[in-house]
């Protein structure tokens, strides 16, 4: 007996062959549209896997697309997460270096703090150490936009 991928020499044409379904074959629909609505992201990477794939990408391949999508995203993100540690120990370190200079911190910031927008400053405390809260917080009593 022929394994199921082969062909046999008794059945030339595999097309002549009645198709079934296979039960563990997974259908995105659904979940496809629920990605497309809830991942917006998403959109134009699935859109140039339809054109690549003759209107028919198939589930595997949406699904492998999907998980390098998001471990894209994941790269991104590590990364962006060291950039913005590494940039605020540097701000720390700064501020500790000029000590009680009440000069120098209010112009790091003026000159740093102060150029992110009143929205963007909250989002700055939780990678802050405790000299650089400090200064924003200063910032803040000096510029009452800040919340």
């Amino acid at each position: 007996m022929p394994f199921p991928n082969q062909q046999s020499e008794l059945d030339p044409d595999p097309s002549s062959r009645p198709q079934t379904e296979n039960p563990q074959m997974v259908v995105l629909g659904p979940l496809l549209d629920a990605l497309l609505r809830d991942l917006p992201e998403f959109g134009p990477t699935y859109q140039e896997l339809v054109e690549a794939c003759d209107d028919d990408p198939g589930d595997p391949i949406v699904l492998i697309e999907l998980a390098d999508f998001v471990e894209a995203r994941l790269a991104v993100l590590a990364t962006g997460r060291s950039i913005l540690e590494r940039t605020f120990g540097v701000i720390e370190s700064l501020i500790d270096s000029l000590a009680d200079d009440e000069i120098g911190c209010e112009l790091v910031g003026m000159a740093f703090f102060d150029s992110f927008s009143p929205e963007s400053r909250p989002m700055l405390a939780p990678w802050l150490g405790p000299r650089s809260l400090l200064v924003l917080e200063a910032l803040e009593v000096s510029n009452p936009g800040f919340e």
